[in-house]
């Protein structure tokens, strides 16, 4: 009981404020780990625009992400995190190619986010690579920049947890050249509405996460 009654008083004051109805826009530090899983030998100028741009797109949604290299995962050292269960607050993006049918033509998905729609959260996006970089070549635009929103749109819909779009901003649903071209860069960014969501998601993840550490502590001291 003595341990109930610690464990109880430590959740009261560490639980995240979102938890007992803050205000999530006044709320700060919220971090979400990227694990980013890397098939397609991104070219490393392109990788690091590429984590810069999601990584802006985020924090203007108030957002901090911290990103983890997991591509030499087949190493499997002893304590490597990459090999370690996924927390609530941590994301797996795997970076692949997978180039269309020849012949083809028409729209291509260029990723997809595996998402529960009924506990509306995911875990686990895919970005095709190759496709993203022919169409920045189409549009006459950076690779890394047009790869970097792309993480952010999937991401979005890990912590929306819906693969619905929007019908502007980030999470509009076709890429087309037109769009790309005309639309300002300052409209490549989640809107207020899908921020706001993705924040209270993300505090919520958290919650879980501490109450999930807080029973794993009572069982193994009873």
């Amino acid at each position: 009981m003595r341990y109930t009654v610690l464990a109880s008083a430590v959740l009261l004051l560490l639980l995240p404020r979102a938890a007992a109805g803050a205000d999530p826009d006044v709320m700060s530090d919220l971090h979400v780990t990227i694990r980013t899983y890397d098939t397609s030998s991104l070219p490393p100028d392109a990788r690091q625009a590429a984590i810069a741009t999601a990584t802006g797109i985020l924090a203007l949604a108030g957002v901090t992400a911290v990103w983890m290299e997991c591509d030499a995962v087949f190493v499997r050292s002893t304590g490597d995190p990459c090999l370690a269960p996924l927390g609530r607050t941590e994301l797996s993006v795997r970076i692949v190619r997978l180039p269309p049918k020849p012949g083809h033509a028409g729209i291509l998905p260029l990723g997809y986010s595996l998402v529960d729609t009924k506990a509306r959260s995911g875990a686990l996006a895919t970005i095709y690579a190759d496709r993203i970089a022919g169409l920045a070549v189409n549009c006459n635009i950076d690779f890394g920049l047009l790869l970097g929103r792309a993480v952010a749109h999937e991401i979005g819909h890990l912590l929306l947890g819906t693969p619905e779009h929007a019908d502007k901003g980030l999470m509009r649903a076709l890429w087309s050249r037109e769009s790309i071209t005309d639309s300002p860069e300052s409209t490549w960014v989640f809107t207020t509405r899908d921020a706001r969501s993705m924040r209270v998601a993300l505090q919520t993840r958290a919650a879980e996460q501490f109450a999930h550490a807080i029973r794993e502590f009572l069982i193994l001291n009873p």
